[in-house]
């Protein structure tokens, strides 16, 4: 029996599982939250925006992406953090209902949520044994909800491929690049030093999207917004790398040319100081500034890139086998021509909770790099991204086979021009390292004081296999029912486990085939020959579906062809038959023909000679001299 150690189990060691599961692309589902509605004797109830990817008994996290206070005001400490509010807050709870978009939670929640700061649920998968046998990642975070990638496993998760939330996290400023041209003069760039304009406004690039959402009509501009990188100034400069625990790199000048731009991106502040009692995003970088659209083709300035998204996992056991679990901020594109480069984002989550490991993982939180310029030959200086701040790693588990990279993206510099720029970084730097943090678990919303729980066992098993539920066997012949087990859920009142089996026959293969004597066939290990012909095989879990695979085995056999050449000869006389000489000294003996017989097997050929004297006759006559014979 499996014990589950989880943090919403509706049963104590009610029931084993003996069947497991692949997984890969994506497997979680989001809502975002619309309204939080007061709570109740049977827990909280939440207005989501499709309560239909959701079912009753689905454990999920609820946790707040933004909301987070700046300061506005055009000057240094714009987009500075005030307030932290409840971004970054998060906690499980267990669904116990759904009428439409409503979903009534079985906890009621210990933290204060707003739902103007983008509050989300995600659900967690629960599996038995699970592999991840093709790219476990998560849906992108659109602004409303996803970027969270968590699961949970009761027995061994093996990776046979990687796990990645990478660039999932935050959006990188979305870089202008339908500007011909700006209006370029000398004391324009000298005073060009907001730090914020409107999106509409040419003369600022877009900031990256942070923990605060950014105030209206101030969304462009190299000052930061919390822990995303400000966008590049007209003129050409970089824009500011994201951060998360580790900052984000400065933007780069315009430092050559008749335009020229002395004020970057501003990069993203650390969220070091929240945790680890909240987890955030990794932040977008900045985009670069641009003006080098000409009619019918789109300017050069690249985008900021994606923050990290969150990689959450539960596994009583993890065999990694090296693989990569990783949720690092997406690089920034080089910019093509004479325009600036896009920040780097910051490195996103890995928080992971095991009994046991088996064997190691990689781990990565990575800053994304910043935009370096391809400058083609011109003398121009124009201005790379900055590098993104590294990542959080959390674990309850350290060991030499678990290996952590939490490094900061680089700055991105000046390629393939043709003056003393060429390898220049303009001002441009790299982000900061991430953080391995200790341990802490996430927690359980307060349990509410009535409400039944239903949980759903739906499982393909193997023939022969069984699971059991609150003492009750579920197999073929007894395949689906309904436990209640009062008082028996994690609430205190009832739990209603309604299961569901399917089964996949063992996989059964025949060899029936006729041999020639002396010939056998091995299967599993065994050998079938003249003396044991038949017999069954099982190979467990030999099928492709993982079940049994049955080799059913039956040998007939074929004599080989026998014929006797028998035959006198002269002495000192031979023959020779199948490359071998018979005579006097070799009258007898046996060659083979291989596969010459009428039924396809050997021809077998007995040889026997003998010899016959030459004959021997005297002639005794008496004749007169001269006569003859």
């Amino acid at each position: 029996m499996i014990k589950s150690y989880h943090f919403l189990i509706l049963t104590l060691c009610l029931f084993c599982f003996t069947a497991s599961a692949q997984i890969g692309g994506n497997i979680n589902a989001y809502g975002a939250v619309t309204a939080i509605n007061s709570s109740g004797c049977s827990g909280t109830s939440i207005d989501v925006d499709n309560a239909s990817l959701f079912n009753v008994g689905d454990f999920i996290l609820i946790i707040q992406m933004q909301g987070a206070t700046i300061s506005s005001g055009n000057d240094a400490s714009f987009g500075n953090i005030t307030d932290i509010g409840q971004s970054g807050l998060h906690e499980r709870s267990v669904i116990t209902g759904i009428s439409g978009n409503t979903i009534t939670l079985g906890t009621t929640l210990i933290n204060n949520y707003d739902i103007n700061g983008k509050v989300q649920i995600v659900n967690i998968p629960l599996y038995a044994d699970v592999s991840v046998d093709s790219e476990l990642k998560c849906s992108p975070w659109n602004g409303d909800k996803g970027g969270v990638l968590i699961f949970e496993v009761l027995g061994t998760l093996t990776l046979n491929a990687n796990i990645t939330a990478t660039g999932t996290g935050f959006r990188g400023g979305v870089a202008n690049t339908n500007t011909i041209m700006s209006d370029c003069n000398f004391f324009n760039t000298l005073t060009n030093n907001s730090y914020y304009f409107n999106l509409s406004n040419y003369r600022g690039g877009a900031k990256g999207e942070g923990v605060a959402i950014a105030p209206t009509n101030r969304e462009s501009g190299r000052g930061r917004i919390a822990n995303a990188g400000g966008g590049g100034n007209d003129h050409n400069t970089g824009g500011g790398g994201g951060a998360n625990i580790g900052s984000g790199g400065d933007g780069g000048e315009n430092s050559a040319g008749g335009c020229l731009g002395y004020f970057p991106g501003i990069p993203g502040s650390t969220l070091a100081t929240y945790y680890p009692q909240r987890m955030f995003f990794g932040g977008g970088g900045g985009s670069g500034h641009g003006n080098e659209a000409s009619n019918g083709s789109a300017g050069f300035a690249t985008d900021g890139g994606n923050g990290g998204g969150m990689v959450i996992i539960f596994a009583n056991d993890i065999e990694g086998n090296g693989f990569e679990i990783s949720s690092n901020g997406a690089d920034s594109e080089n910019a093509k021509n004479r325009d600036g480069g896009g920040g780097g984002g910051g490195g996103g989550v890995v928080y992971i909770k095991t009994n046991n490991l088996s064997s190691g993982y990689n781990v990565s939180c990575l800053g994304g790099n910043g935009a370096s310029i391809d400058m083609k030959g011109s003398s121009d200086c124009m201005g790379p991204g900055g590098g993104g701040g590294g990542g959080m790693y959390m674990s309850n588990i350290s060991d030499p086979s678990i290996t952590i990279d939490l490094s900061p993206g680089v700055n991105g510099v000046i390629l393939n021009g043709d003056g003393s720029c060429t390898g220049n970084a303009n001002g441009a730097s790299p982000g900061s390292d991430g953080q391995t943090l200790a341990f802490q678990e996430i927690q359980l919303g307060t349990p509410a004081s009535g409400g039944a729980v239903v949980n759903n066992i739906n499982q393909t098993l193997c023939t022969g296999n069984s699971i059991v539920v609150n003492g009750n066997t579920y197999d073929e012949s007894n395949p689906s029912g309904s436990e209640t087990i009062a008082g028996g859920s994690f609430l205190g009142c009832d739990s209603t486990i309604n299961v569901t089996l399917s089964f996949i026959t063992s996989s059964n293969n025949n060899i029936t085939q006729t041999l020639c004597e002396g010939q056998s066939v091995t299967a599993n290990g065994n050998t079938y020959d003249e003396s044991n012909p038949t017999g069954t095989e099982v190979i467990s879990g030999g099928s492709y579906l993982g079940c049994d695979s049955i080799i059913n085995i039956n040998l007939t056999y074929e004599f080989n062809g026998i014929g006797n050449l028998t035959q006198s000869a002269c002495e000192g006389t031979s023959i020779t038959i199948g490359g071998i000489t018979y005579d006097e000294s070799n009258p007898s003996g046996t060659f083979t023909l291989p596969g010459l017989a009428a039924n396809g097997c050997d021809s077998i050929v007995n040889v026997t000679l003998t010899f016959t004297p030459h004959a021997v006759n005297n002639i005794n006559s008496s004749l007169c001299t001269g006569g003859s014979i």
